[in-house]
């Protein structure tokens, strides 16, 4: 009976020692945004979106076609030819039906497949308006195919943010793609760093998110002298010198990180955000820049000092905001009133907390992006074709909003009575593949 008791007591005393000392590393919870995020992708939307890529990309010949789309390939390739023609105001239901089961029949394949197996888009549309289609050796290969992959992927992202007409889940998905190590120019990489970042904070992969802006971070600390006039032109500095311009982005990069870094579990990393936060303010204050950014964080920054009248003065000019609703600067106004009444417990635990400080963030950056000329950007910075990109970006954008109504097969059958308007004949065929 001792024994035993000897046993139990230390297989508890052995319990308590790993469980205290079982804290995931950086390394591990990294990982685990890793895993996550490629979870994440495997959306109903994502697919639909994938699978009109992989048909435009797909026409291409190909030495090793993946076996598993060998019993779609034509099917595939009449996707293509639809989605390459000028005008898809006249495609029509039954069309779309036909279009949707051949997705259905695809759709496991397709969340297991990388897209980039295949030729890259703009490869896929030279094929598509050349009289001589492309020839497998002059395909691009290797770590050239993965550069320009890079670029198409960031051009979707500039494209989707610019237009919003591809909605923020397929943003994610092309930021996604991004392999920032693949951009060329350290500029361009740089800002899509900061975006990949901005991005996946959103998405609540903080780790990955601070992996992309210390990586940027550790970049601007390195070339404190690089030249960053596409940052200027982003953000709206116009009469900034270079070194005013740097001294900007390298505090937004650790304004993104001190997000993070406060949204994640562990007290160590609450209190690095906090250094962060610091960096930020001290390098927007030596710009002289009063903004929505500098107002939240300072008054958030004041609050954990203690100095109530400080962050009433932040709040205040923080609620004068244009960018933000209505409904916002009430939260504000009763965040005001709790300083006033000396409760900032109740402010940091509720009305003004982290996800507020986050909110305030994205909708000052949106406003930023949505307001670049990115193919200015990218025309100016050797992206070629980008315009015949986007004429056929329009013509898959409209295909894909359509495909993206349907959301399942009775869709179909709600629509039975513009289906027979087209045609008994077709009408059977509908009903073939509803069944």
């Amino acid at each position: 009976m001792k024994n035993k008791s000897i046993t139990i007591l230390t297989s508890l005393v052995f319990f308590i020692f790993f469980s205290c000392g079982s804290e995931e590393t950086d390394e591990e919870l990294l990982e685990k945004d890793k895993e996550y995020l490629e979870e994440s992708l495997k959306t109903d939307k994502i697919a639909k979106y994938k699978f009109l890529k992989i048909a435009i990309r797909s026409s291409v010949p190909m030495e090793d076609y993946p076996k598993e789309f060998l019993p779609f390939k034509e099917k595939l390739t009449d996707l293509a030819q639809t989605l390459n023609e000028a005008d898809k105001e006249d495609v029509s239901i039954i069309e779309m039906a036909s279009i949707y089961k051949d997705y259905l029949d695809l759709k496991e394949v397709i969340d297991e497949t990388d897209e980039d197996v295949f030729p890259t888009l703009l490869e896929a549309i030279k094929n598509s308006n050349s009289e001589g289609k492309l020839n497998v050796k002059d395909l691009l290969k290797g770590n050239e195919k993965k550069t320009a992959e890079t670029y198409e992927h960031a051009f979707l992202v500039a494209l989707g943010v610019l237009s919003k007409d591809l909605g923020k889940e397929i943003v994610f998905y092309e930021t996604s793609k991004i392999q920032p190590d693949r951009i060329e120019n350290d500029e361009i990489k740089a800002v899509f760093q900061f975006y990949r970042g901005f991005v996946f904070m959103e998405k609540g992969l903080y780790y990955l998110s601070e992996h992309e802006t210390t990586q940027n971070i550790n970049w601007l600390n390195n070339h404190k002298d690089i030249e960053i006039k596409l940052v200027q032109a982003l953000f709206g500095w116009k009469n900034f010198t270079n070194e005013q311009n740097y001294l900007a982005f390298h505090s937004l990069n650790h304004l993104l990180r001190g997000l993070d870094r406060q949204a994640m579990e562990r007290e160590k990393d609450k209190e690095k955000a906090l250094e962060d936060f610091e960096v930020f303010l001290e390098d927007f204050n030596k710009l002289g820049l009063n903004n929505e950014l500098f107002w939240c964080i300072d008054a958030y920054i004041n609050c954990k000092r203690e100095n109530p009248e400080k962050a009433i003065l932040a709040l205040t000019n923080l609620k004068n905001s244009t960018i933000l609703s209505t409904s916002d600067k009430e939260q504000i106004e009763k965040t005001i009133n709790y300083l006033k009444n000396r409760e900032s417990d109740k402010l940091m635990n509720g009305v003004y907390d982290k996800a507020f400080i986050s909110k305030i963030v994205v909708s000052f950056v949106y406003d930023k992006l949505s307001k670049m000329d990115w193919e200015k950007v990218f025309r100016e910075n050797n992206i070629e074709n980008g315009k015949e990109i986007l004429v056929a970006i329009e013509n898959f954008k409209e295909l894909n909003k359509k495909i993206q109504e349907i959301k399942d097969m009775k869709y179909l059958e709600d629509n039975s009575t513009k289906l027979k308007e087209e045609g008994n004949k077709i009408w059977g065929k509908a009903k073939d593949l509803i069944k």
